[in-house]
């Protein structure tokens, strides 16, 4: 049995997204990204986040730090759109992403919300210390 004050990390094997080559997500620190809030088909405003340290780099895109307006720090998954060229890995993204907005456990990094532009797509995760 693990030790209860050992934690431990969920890792899904089930989303795998073949990549032609290794993410190069490059966005200087200091960014500052703008999520369009839209009600009812119609823009009712923006979210703006500022991008940190790069904190890793995976299969799908890169990790960054990203802070709000309101000073909260989170944790962004960046993904280039154009690395998902095919349509069978556009929908395992958002199996990912479901799977994930459904999940609520403790010793899982909370999804907060996803979003996307022309280049990326962008998922906001609980910052884990």
């Amino acid at each position: 049995p693990q030790n209860p004050k050992t934690p431990y990390f969920f890792k899904s094997n089930l989303i795998k997204i073949k990549m032609t080559s290794k993410p190069h997500v490059i966005i200087p620190e200091g960014t500052i990204i703008a999520q369009i809030v839209k009600e009812d088909d119609r823009t009712d405003g923006y979210k703006y986040y500022t991008i940190g340290k790069l904190l890793g780099r995976g299969g799908f895109g890169c990790c960054y730090e990203f802070t709000s307006e309101s000073k909260m720090r989170h944790a962004c998954k960046i993904i280039e759109k154009s690395r998902l060229k095919r349509d069978n890995s556009k929908l395992k993204l958002m199996s990912e992403i479901k799977i994930h907005r459904a999940l609520n456990h403790h010793h899982i990094c909370k999804f907060y919300d996803f979003f996307d532009d022309d280049q990326y797509i962008y998922i906001v995760m609980e910052l884990c210390p």
